[in-house]
């Protein structure tokens, strides 16, 4: 900005420079703010997404490890399940014999 005694210019058109000027500044400033205040919303909102993308694999994870579990279980039980009637045959039979 040119000083206010810069010679060269009337009263006059330095108070219409003047005014151009701080216009164009303080619009530069809001911009500079709004463009500050965006970058910050953003950051927050990326930030924001990463927790709630991080919690969903993380209940997908302990839904995945509940199924596999759930399974397993399941596995073992049919197993047994086999075990206990294949006995029930040898069993019945000792139990006749006496």
């Amino acid at each position: 900005m040119l000083p206010l005694n810069w010679s060269g210019y009337s009263s006059l058109e330095l108070g219409a420079d003047s005014y151009l000027v701080l216009p164009c500044r303080s619009s530069s400033v809001r911009y500079t703010h709004i463009t500050e205040y965006v970058r910050k919303t953003n950051s927050a909102v990326q930030i924001e997404v990463k927790e709630v993308v991080t919690t969903a694999d993380n209940h997908d994870e302990e839904a995945t490890r509940l199924e596999q579990d759930e399974t397993e279980a399941l596995r073992q039980f049919e197993e047994e399940h086999k075990v206990a009637n294949a006995s029930r045959r040898p069993l019945a039979e000792l139990q006749s014999k006496t």
